[in-house]
């Protein structure tokens, strides 16, 4: 999806901070994300979020979930 997303454009990956990869609760880890941030000039920002959990029937889930957050100009 970022790729998709971000080809032909320009743009600025936001660097690793502590919301880049992090777990919640802290203790115990039930769910574990990794995100993806970058500026997009003219436009705004735009997140990818991959979210690992143990909860479910089955075992373990995991979601996927992409953000865009527009600049009204």
């Amino acid at each position: 999806m970022t790729a998709i997303f971000l080809d032909g454009r320009e743009y600025t990956e936001v660097k690793e901070d502590r919301y880049t990869n992090f777990s919640y609760p802290r203790f115990p880890k039930l769910m574990k994300f990794n995100t993806e941030r970058y500026k997009v000039p003219g436009f705004g920002s735009f997140m990818t979020m991959h979210t690992k959990t143990v909860f479910g029937k089955e075992g373990a889930k995991e979601f996927f979930t992409t953000c865009v957050m527009p600049v009204d100009e």
